[in-house]
């Protein structure tokens, strides 16, 4: 896979927009960016996600097999019920896409599929522990989901259920606190040639 777009998160925005690249995701609030470099949750206790809602190359539509890739901030600190939440495929019309739900608070995470609106949880949950300056990447592969920390596959898992999910990458947080979860880089890539490759980094980790 290839790094289709990226966002630094360089200027003061609410909501989050880049210029029109992002869009708030249907029945989120707004993501916003209070300060140059961090992006975090407007509202508490309250899901706020956008979706990369631009034209990338060469086609102008996300391919199907993608990535959704976040950096934490240097001083992240764990909240009570805060969430780190990749999303893959996110419709723009509906509430449709894959989540990886990286809890702060308890250290667990799980994967969701949402389809209109309604959530099934994909998998058992597992025990991860998110730190400062952690990158975490949620993959999609066909109906395959793999999440990585720092470059190290931690967890995949099966679409059995193959749910009709198709859209953008994007990006939501959910924060007890505001200020806790916050992210310094959001990117985004896919396979632009069709294919299922994953690149060097990657190929090593695919054990289905």
């Amino acid at each position: 896979m290839i790094q289709l777009a990226s966002y630094n998160f360089s200027t003061i925005e609410n909501p989050l927009s880049n210029g029109g690249k992002f869009t708030t995701c249907p029945t989120m609030s707004p993501l916003q960016v209070p300060s140059a470099n961090v992006c975090e949750a407007s509202v508490i206790s309250t899901h706020c996600g956008a979706y990369w809602s631009a034209a990338v190359p060469p086609a102008g539509n996300w391919p199907a097999d993608q990535y959704a890739e976040i950096t934490i901030s240097s001083d992240y600190v764990a909240d009570a019920t805060g969430y780190f939440i990749p999303l893959l495929r996110q419709s723009s019309a509906i509430d449709t896409d894959y989540r990886a739900y990286i809890i702060t608070g308890v250290n667990n995470a799980l994967f969701q599929a949402h389809s209109a609106g309604v959530a099934h949880q994909i998998g058992p949950s597992f025990t991860l522990v998110p730190a400062a300056n952690d990158v975490w990447r949620f993959i999609v592969i066909g109906n395959v989901l793999l999440l990585t920390q720092n470059g190290t596959q931690v967890a995949t898992t099966t679409d059995s259920n193959n749910y009709a999910i198709a859209g953008s990458p994007g990006l939501d947080l959910f924060a007890a606190t505001l200020t806790k979860e916050k992210v310094v880089l959001w990117a985004g890539g896919g396979n632009p040639g069709g294919g299922s490759d994953l690149g060097p980094a990657y190929d090593f980790k695919l054990r289905f």
